[in-house]
């Protein structure tokens, strides 16, 4: 793996990615994305295992996101946190 974040095609949204993160080969982290043409970026439902979460994932994943679309713009409706 070339890259700490895995992303793939959302199974349960049409146009969706799920960046996720695997840790000692178990989910770790997992959000899903849409990233418009238009500059405009949402997130949807971030889940964290416990034996994870207040470990800094899900801002981690979030900022490489953010570091992969420069000048990306938070949806005013569902704005990345």
């Amino acid at each position: 793996m070339g890259t700490p974040w895995q992303d793939t095609i959302s199974g349960e949204r049409t146009g969706w990615r799920i960046r996720a993160a695997n840790l000692n080969e178990e989910f770790a982290f997992a959000v899903d994305y849409q990233i418009c043409r238009c500059g405009l970026g949402w997130v949807e439902h971030p889940h964290t295992l416990p034996q994870y979460q207040r470990c800094g994932l899900a801002g981690a994943g979030l900022a490489a996101l953010r570091a992969e679309n420069p000048g990306l713009l938070a949806h005013p409706r569902r704005p990345l946190p």
